[in-house]
């Protein structure tokens, strides 16, 4: 997979390997703040640079953002865009760092710089933007898409489902399990709380993944999301559950054993909890004690406590 994928028809970066739509992820220029049509130097508008960028006259557009410092903030706007879809990311994220000093409060300079961040390989800088850009616009789709899907190329998934829920996603084409598990068919699929064609969503995550500890055979279960070529409105993805299952005997033999000597019952023994205070705080300590163990036990217990310990022993015994 590479690591950067390429950019979608207004010159975002949209990452390969894991699929964006094209109706949440299009850059949009006419949804976008508007463009300012104030006169900066020789009757030049931001406008002329809208109309250049719109032909794909990256270098045209270059030259018109050419000016003083003061000029307006739209000009590094387009002079950044072009710059991206020249694939010059050092100089794409240099203008798009002039505009939002200009305008700190416009969150597209913060989403557009967080692409050419995220192509120059510095996610951390990219998801800094992207979550300052959903401050600022919360109801921003890409931004929290864009965000998601960083996520979950650093293997983050409760992160990236977190974000993909603000827009619905991801939607699942298919689940499947890996390898095939020994386990009865129908309580794993209780376990399993997502199915297509719904969203994965975080509640979802978390409830199976405690369903399946609870379960006692998968001690390493974790989930893995990957898109799905040709998926539902090309938007599509599959979860798979990677399943490192256990016998009874757990994972060696002599873990079973252990287990197994574990619940044997030890004859003439019950068992006791020892309770004490120090510091403000009670602590507890299980154990089992047979017939004439209670008073030595507590005893070498407790001198074995500082002096300063506020210790005061109570010994439960069930009845």
């Amino acid at each position: 997979m590479e690591r950067h994928g390429k950019l979608d028809a207004a010159g975002r970066t949209s990452p390969s390997g894991v699929k964006t739509s094209a109706h949440s992820l299009r850059a949009d220029l006419a949804a976008r703040p508007g463009v300012s049509n104030r006169r900066c130097r020789r009757g030049t508008t931001p406008a002329v640079g809208q109309k250049l960028y719109e032909q794909k006259e990256w270098e045209k557009v270059l030259r018109e953002a050419r000016g003083p410092a003061e000029q307006s903030a739209d000009f590094d706007y387009y002079a950044g865009m072009a710059w991206s879809r020249l694939e010059r990311w050092t100089e794409a994220r240099e203008a798009f760092s002039i505009g939002a000093r200009k305008m700190p409060r416009d969150a597209r300079f913060l989403v557009e710089r967080a692409g050419a961040e995220y192509k120059l390989g510095t996610f951390g800088a990219a998801k800094r933007d992207l979550r300052r850009s959903l401050r600022l616009n919360p109801d921003d789709p890409y931004a929290a898409e864009f965000l998601g899907i960083i996520y979950l190329l650093e293997g983050n998934l409760e992160a990236s489902l977190k974000c993909w829920h603000r827009v619905g996603k991801p939607r699942l084409d298919a689940v499947e399990v890996q390898p095939a598990p020994k386990t009865d068919r129908q309580l794993l699929d209780r376990a399993v709380t997502f199915a297509p064609p719904g969203a994965l969503e975080p509640e979802s995550l978390l409830k199976t993944k405690a369903l399946l500890e609870n379960l006692e055979v998968f001690p390493q279960a974790r989930v893995e999301l990957s898109s799905t070529p040709g998926g539902t409105e090309g938007d599509g993805y599959k979860a798979t559950l990677r399943l490192n299952e256990q016998s009874r005997w757990g994972a060696s033999l002599l873990d079973g054993a252990i287990s197994l000597l574990r619940g044997l019952p030890l004859p003439n023994r019950v068992p006791v909890v020892l309770r004490f205070s120090r510091g403000g705080r009670e602590l507890r300590f299980a154990g089992a004690m047979g017939p004439g163990e209670t008073t030595s036990c507590g005893e070498h217990f407790f001198s074995s406590l500082p002096a300063t310990s506020q210790a005061s022993p109570v010994i439960f015994r069930p009845a």
